[in-house]
């Protein structure tokens, strides 16, 4: 996992984002993860805004590159789909739209051979990049990098889901011999 990742699909997006062309990646800068973005206006915040110890407003967002104000949020299979996740998720992309930034949102959807290119193009641009590779095979490379990186995520969740199903059972296991 990439250093303060907190999900194999951050690390497999930054890869995919940050790792040298001849490696299949598209060489951007190295975004800080799960930074702290602070919000200039503090008017009628709520709900999913943190505060720190000084009192000022914040996001925890995944992907910042901060001095070019581009941030990527991944939207997993988690809370984000749920109605209550969707509205806090939508808020918080109105806000840090109204601060300036750019905000892109990427599932695992955007990570396929057709989507994924378009994706870091337009984060590449922002991020004030040049993309130009003389590598031979770039686009194999790339789906060669983004499907070994899927598969790790995969791999991950099964093994996290193999865990909480034994961690419960045994849990089941302890309430029913008290």
């Amino acid at each position: 996992m990439v250093d303060r990742s907190r999900s194999p699909m951050e690390s497999a997006l930054t890869m995919a984002l940050c790792l040298p062309c001849k490696l299949g990646g598209f060489a951007l800068p190295n975004p800080t993860l799960n930074a702290s973005v602070y919000l200039g206006r503090c008017d009628n915040l709520a709900g999913g805004v943190r505060w720190d110890s000084r009192g000022l407003p914040y996001f925890e967002c995944d992907l910042v590159w901060g001095d070019e104000r581009v941030i990527v949020e991944y939207h997993g299979d988690g809370g984000h789909f749920t109605r209550e996740g969707a509205a806090k998720d939508a808020r918080k992309a109105n806000i840090l739209l109204g601060e300036g930034f750019k905000y892109y949102v990427a599932t695992i959807d955007t990570m396929s051979a057709l989507k994924f290119p378009e994706f870091a193009h337009r984060i590449r641009l922002d991020v004030h990049r040049k993309f130009q590779t003389s590598v031979k095979d770039f686009e194999q490379k790339g789906i060669e990098l983004r499907n070994m990186l899927q598969r790790d995520y995969l791999l991950d969740r099964r093994v996290s889901d193999i865990r909480a199903r034994q961690e419960a059972e045994l849990g089941a296991a302890r309430n029913d011999g008290e």
